[in-house]
């Protein structure tokens, strides 16, 4: 058997099909596999602008800004789906003959060559549950905000200001927080006076949409307003799971570099709100503030990127406005990765 597939990603680049070795290695004599080769090629990410009608190679790190008309009203047309192009039987191949019935036909003939879109399937199941969830919590009027940045960005402390702010101003707010392991940060935000969980993934890098919903059960307070879940520190696996949030914050310090969102494309490309912290560092830190911000529009056209600061007070209160105005029904931003998923 010879199978082909084209993977398609917005961060890799066009290249030839490759074989892989591991894949065609022969299996035991008699496996139904036995000489089959797996043949992959990567197609480069395209982009669409509305206004303008350009179309473009995203490259990588994913540029979603047009250079013609430098607009933002970007539409991703290939670059995150997964397709199975086409499996067949090879003339040569040791394996056995398909199981004998009408109409079969036999080794060394065509067997099937069809395309299967398997865009969502592989995160399908938590798309799933985050929806069930989202549509729950929803129903008990509670808001979800899901807060990610690398291990060190000050998550932490910032989300404890936020809390207690929520507290001050008579607003029903819970955390959860996850770690691989200690409950510290649930301790530093328990300080606040909210409500507060802490959830060890035992070497999970992060949560999932079922994970979250079996915690909150039998735990959530009713009423509570607002419910900000502060995700595992990493910027790579928690972007991809959907956690049934009505607004995603990512966050990154002034002393991580204003190249952070090219370097996670994904994690930021899908941020509904930015924030900057530890900013008064930036001067100590040599922050290029607008390279930064531009970074973050190149992956990201049109989202807010907001400067924070725990020690002076920038920023305070971002947080729970954001997550307020999300809770009324206020539109959030649409990044234009997250419309390329839909």
């Amino acid at each position: 058997m010879c199978g082909r597939s084209v993977s398609t990603s917005a961060n890799s680049p066009e290249s030839s099909p490759t074989r892989s070795p591991s894949v065609s290695n022969s299996p035991a004599p008699g496996r139904f596999s036995r000489g089959a080769e797996l043949v992959t090629g990567f197609v480069a990410g395209r982009a669409s602008c509305a206004p303008c009608g350009r179309t473009w190679e995203t490259g990588m790190p994913p540029d979603m800004i047009c250079a013609s008309c430098r607009g933002g009203a970007t539409e991703l047309l290939s670059g995150r789906e997964l397709r199975i192009a086409e499996v067949h039987w090879a003339a040569d191949s040791p394996g056995p003959s398909p199981r004998a019935r009408p109409g079969n036909p036999s080794r060394g003939e065509l067997m099937m060559c069809r395309t299967v879109d398997l865009r969502q399937a592989v995160l399908a199941k938590n798309a799933m549950a985050a929806g069930i969830l989202r549509t729950e919590l929803s129903a008990r009027g509670t808001t979800v905000v899901n807060l990610l940045s690398s291990p060190g960005s000050g998550k932490t402390a910032l989300l404890e200001r936020e809390l207690l702010l929520s507290r001050e101003r008579g607003i029903r707010s819970a955390a959860l927080t996850a770690d691989l392991a200690t409950e510290n940060d649930a301790t530093r935000l328990a300080r606040s006076g909210v409500p507060v969980k802490q959830v060890l993934t035992d070497g999970l890098c992060h949560l999932e949409a079922d994970m979250l919903a079996g915690h909150l059960h039998d735990w959530l307070p009713e009423g509570t307003r607002l419910l900000f879940v502060e995700n595992v520190g990493n910027l790579v696996c928690p972007a991809s799971y959907d956690l049934g949030e009505s607004l995603r914050v990512v966050l990154a310090s002034v002393t991580e570099g204003e190249d952070k969102p090219l370097k996670y494309p994904t994690s930021f490309g899908l941020a509904q709100l930015v924030l900057v912290t530890k900013s008064d560092l930036a001067g100590p830190a040599e922050f290029d503030e607008a390279a930064f911000r531009a970074h973050v529009e190149r992956v990201n056209p049109g989202v807010d990127v907001v400067l924070t600061s725990v020690r002076t007070g920038e920023g305070a209160g971002v947080l729970v406005d954001r997550a307020l105005a999300a809770a009324e029904g206020n539109p959030v931003h649409a990044p234009v990765m997250a419309r390329a998923q839909a």
